[in-house]
């Protein structure tokens, strides 16, 4: 037996915790920059009210939707051009009929039947 072979395990097991540790360093840095411009540019209104009126709010989107999914549909509700219609039919309280104007309608639908799970 080679007196070494310890040592190669050890530095294996080092290397690998160390890879799992900036694996994971990289995903919270990303998580902190979508947070940050999720703070920075202040989410359009339309997409938080959305969320409410399917139940959620943001922190059940967060269990919920990776954070790619959440920033696209933010670019979504940001650069939609049915705001006002969206507006209105956010002010008539109803439930159905956004999926004929909402870019994030499927977005929604797979977020609200993925948080009832």
């Amino acid at each position: 037996m080679n007196p070494y072979d310890g040592n190669y395990a050890m530095l294996g097991s080092l290397a690998f915790g160390a890879a799992a540790v900036l694996l994971f360093g990289v995903a919270a840095f990303i998580a902190a920059a979508s947070l940050w411009r999720l703070r920075r540019d202040r989410a359009p209104a339309g997409l938080g009210l959305m969320l409410a009126r399917h139940g959620l709010d943001w922190g059940r989107l967060a269990a919920v939707g990776s954070i790619g999914e959440v920033s696209s549909a933010l670019d979504r509700c940001a650069e939609c051009r049915a705001r006002a219609r969206c507006a209105q039919w956010l002010e008539s309280g109803e439930r159905d009929g956004y999926r004929d104007f909402c870019p994030n309608a499927a977005f929604f639908e797979r977020i609200t039947v993925a948080a009832k799970r």
